[in-house]
């Protein structure tokens, strides 16, 4: 009010000094500035006294979540005390304070703590974050028997958290049952490989069950994942309690799936790639099939490469599908790629230099082998091998020679 009065007294005070000086019409314009000024003071001031709008709501939230993941939990409540008391309808504002308040853990925060998150769950006794953070707090206490139901509840409504599949089975373990606990633990391991605690549990409840060599083999899991940089460890400390102890943003819009397209996911129909008289050979899980596709020719038209798929009297060659659009594809025998020998894998790539892709052929023969193809030509000319790393050392496959590379350039 201050400032209103003071830029009020210098409209109200100018223009007689004005008047003054200027005469008549000096007054009437001083008149003017004088009632601009006024009026622009108590727009001012209307405008601090109005609530803040939604925005600033999220950005200052999202701002508190900022602060709790740099660990800086007062700074971070006092925001959410803030928020809160202006906003009493979110509730995830006030889960927000709480979390804030349990892991700032001063004197009474967790009984505060327990307080909010005990007004959200009778507001919404489905919410799973209100849920969750009453478990924590109850388990933490030493409250097991109050705190499983809890973890159940949230384990049910959202099967695939770790977390709280992993709270329940610690919260009967502390009950002696050691089945349920095993089964429990067992199943969080399995939703989180990485989860290091999962798998101590599990070793625990193996020993008290008197399985000694299972729970040897579970702790050393345990052992090695120690050296494994995703693993977690499950502690009573913020980003250690699973996704639902962290204070989360707001006003986020959700992830929307992509619909899935109508129709059958694969057409039914099938391609034809050849003539019958083709013969094609049997790929199986030990010879698998290489199957790439590229515009080989450069018309638009994604092709396809499938390596040693022909059996031509008792010679492998490579089947160079070429996409003909209506048409289908039309297997085109004379290209320079179809004649390379030995082809286990085709790469592709499209360099600056060329328009059309470049293909580097893997194959599977002796070292001083290689050739580069042209298509324009259909030449092969002889080049000396050129030192690799995959030439030189010797291949991971069931024989005795070395993987080499056969560079064909289409252009």
């Amino acid at each position: 009010m201050f400032r209103v009065s003071w830029i009020a007294a210098i409209g109200l005070h100018w223009p007689p000094l004005s008047a003054m000086r200027f005469g008549p019409a000096a007054r009437r314009t001083c008149r003017l500035f004088a009632a601009v000024g006024l009026i622009i003071a108590v727009a001012c001031s209307d405008s601090r006294n109005r609530r803040p709008p939604a925005d600033d709501m999220v950005g200052l939230n999202n701002r508190g979540v900022g602060l709790m993941g740099q660990f800086n939990y007062d700074a971070a409540r006092d925001i959410f005390v803030g928020l809160a008391a202006a906003h009493p309808d979110r509730l995830d504002l006030q889960v927000n304070l709480a979390i804030a308040t349990l892991n700032r853990q001063g004197e009474g925060d967790a009984d505060q703590a327990r307080r909010i998150l005990e007004r959200v769950a009778t507001a919404d006794p489905r919410n799973l974050r209100a849920r969750y953070g009453l478990g924590l707090l109850l388990l933490n206490d030493g409250h097991t028997a109050d705190a499983l139901p809890h973890f159940v509840f949230v384990a049910g409504q959202d099967p695939t958290d770790a977390f709280a599949v992993y709270y329940a089975a610690r919260c009967r373990f502390e009950q002696n049952d050691f089945a349920g606990a095993l089964t429990g633990y067992l199943r969080a391991l399995a939703l989180a490989p990485q989860l290091r605690s999962a798998a101590y549990g599990a070793s625990q409840a193996m020993q008290r069950l008197g399985r000694a060599a299972e729970a040897g083999r579970l702790l050393n899991v345990f052992r090695e994942l120690e050296t494994d940089p995703r693993s977690e460890v499950v502690e009573f400390k913020y980003t250690r309690m699973g996704r639902l102890a962290d204070a989360v943003t707001i006003d986020d819009p959700p992830r929307q799936p992509a619909p899935r397209p109508a129709g059958p996911v694969f057409d039914p129909t099938p391609v034809a790639l050849g003539p019958t008289s083709v013969t094609w050979r049997r790929f199986d899980a030990s010879h698998p099939a290489s199957i790439t596709a590229a515009d080989i020719d450069g018309d638009g038209q994604i092709d396809l490469f499938i390596a040693g798929a022909i059996d031509d009297r008792g010679a492998t060659r490579n089947a160079v599908l070429v996409n003909r659009g209506a048409a289908g594809f039309v297997l085109d025998t004379a290209h320079p790629l179809a004649a390379v020998p030995g082809v286990t894998a085709a790469l592709w790539a499209t360099t600056t230099t060329t328009a059309s892709p470049t293909c580097i052929c893997v194959v599977r023969a002796p070292t001083s082998c290689g050739a580069r193809r042209r298509r324009d030509s259909g030449r092969t000319s002889p080049r000396p091998p050129t030192p690799t790393a995959a030439a030189a050392r010797p291949s991971t496959a069931r024989c005795s020679t070395r993987i080499t590379m056969a560079i064909s350039t289409c252009c």
